[in-house]
This record gives structure tokens, C-alpha cells and sequence, in this order.
């Protein structure tokens, strides 16, 4: 069964989604849950959505970011995903959602 470990935490005025594991079908849920409860949190703040961490990514996965992304264009708050190196910069570029999404290479703040 895929894993995966969502956190959540507040640093600096960011709301930050730290995923860690597989990102796919049976797995998208639980992140898209905690992105829109950060958001609802935001209140004017960023969401730093953390990737670093997915071992695996399937388009679902890359569904839940544009998503969010989506949200954040007509909201109080902005997105910044942080991708890594691994599967989901990965995904995302093959994807060609670079330019889509606020990408950001380290955690800010």
C-alpha cells in the first residue's frame, strides 16, 4: 500500500505542506486536504508546498498542484511549491508545468 506523511507547520508567516512518500491515486487525497486547510489558514500568508520528499508522483499527483494553483490565483494567499531534485521536479517538467506554478528551489524564509 502507498504511504505518505503530510506535516504541516507554520514558519514565518508561511504555511508550510511538507509530503514525504508517494504521491499518486490512493494517495492524493490526503494532500489535497491539507493544501486546502492551509489555505483556509493562509489568510493573506504564502503556502510553501514542500516535495522534496515524494518518492513518487503520477498525474494525480501533478493534478493536485495545479489545483492549488489554481485556488491561489483567485485568492488571499500565494503558492510556492519547492519540487526537489527527484520524481516530482520530474513530473512537473515533463508535464511542462514549470511555467504554471510558482517554483521555488528552496524552502523560503
Amino acid at each position: 500500500m502507498p504511504q505518505l506523511t503530510v506535516r504541516t507547520s507554520e514558519d514565518a508567516g508561511a504555511l508550510r505542506v511538507v509530503a514525504h512518500g508517494d504521491l499518486d491515486l490512493a494517495t492524493a487525497g490526503r494532500l489535497g486536504r491539507a493544501l486546502e486547510e492551509a489555505e483556509r489558514r493562509a489568510s493573506g500568508n504564502s503556502v510553501v508546498l514542500d516535495l522534496s520528499g515524494v518518492a513518487f508522483m503520477d498525474s494525480t499527483g501533478l493534478q493536485v498542484l495545479l489545483d492549488a494553483d489554481v485556488r491561489a490565483a483567485g485568492a488571499a494567499h500565494a503558492l510556492a511549491v519547492v519540487p526537489g531534485d527527484g520524481e516530482a521536479r520530474r513530473v512537473i517538467e515533463i508535464a511542462d508545468a514549470l511555467s504554471h506554478l510558482s517554483v521555488t528551489e528552496v524552502l523560503p524564509g
